[in-house]
């Protein structure tokens, strides 16, 4: 051989300059994949994430009303049981009242 090193017929400057080829070459399609497909999905991915985290917000807020009425309609409920209950004991009264009239008027009229 020469004084020039030399693998499978071809010298080693050859694979060298071939390997740099190559290397650009990949280079330039790794570069315009990321360019025409990565960056604008990215792009398109943090749009999405924003629009959905809006959403999320605007939801949150609409349950924290539903909650804070819901309270109120609990309270209001609560409120309209209370006089209802009282409402019934006074008629219980009433009634046993009514009736005890009535047995001593029974009595009186059997006397």
């Amino acid at each position: 051989m020469g004084p020039h090193m030399m693998f499978l017929g071809w010298q080693i400057a050859d694979w060298a300059a071939v390997a740099a080829f190559l290397s650009a070459i990949i280079g330039a399609v790794v570069w315009l994949v990321k360019k025409i497909i990565v960056d604008p999905s990215v792009e398109r991915m943090m749009y999405s994430n924003k629009i959905l985290n809006n959403t999320i917000h605007a939801l949150g807020e609409k349950v924290d009303g539903i909650g804070g009425n819901a309270d109120i309609v609990h309270k209001d409920h609560e409120h309209r049981l209370n006089d209802h209950r009282e409402h019934l004991a006074r008629h219980d009264e009433e009634i046993k009242t009514l009736f005890e009239r009535t047995d001593k008027e029974e009595r009186n009229h059997e006397n």
